[in-house]
């Protein structure tokens, strides 16, 4: 990450399912977790909170996504039909 070479060590397939902002909060989380010094890791609870939290977030994302999809397909049948 120091070197701003994180989307390149991805694989591919994380890379195309997930999004640059997920994937680099999770890196972060990552790097955090790799700190020698056990005082300055995250301990497990807040891994655990922060890892819950994005993932409710990307439900919540993909809820709102597939609604505004179903609003505008709804709107635009009522305009054409």
């Amino acid at each position: 990450m120091k070197e701003n070479r994180l989307f390149e060590v991805l694989e591919t397939r994380v890379a195309n399912e997930a999004g640059n902002r997920e994937i680099e909060v999770v890196a972060k989380l990552a790097k955090r977790c790799l700190k020698l010094v056990g005082k300055k890791r995250p301990t497990m609870k807040v891994v655990v909170i922060q890892l819950e939290t994005l993932r409710e977030f990307q439900h919540q994302a993909h809820n709102y996504a597939v609604a505004f999809k179903e609003f505008m397909t709804g709107s635009l049948q009522e305009l054409t039909g």
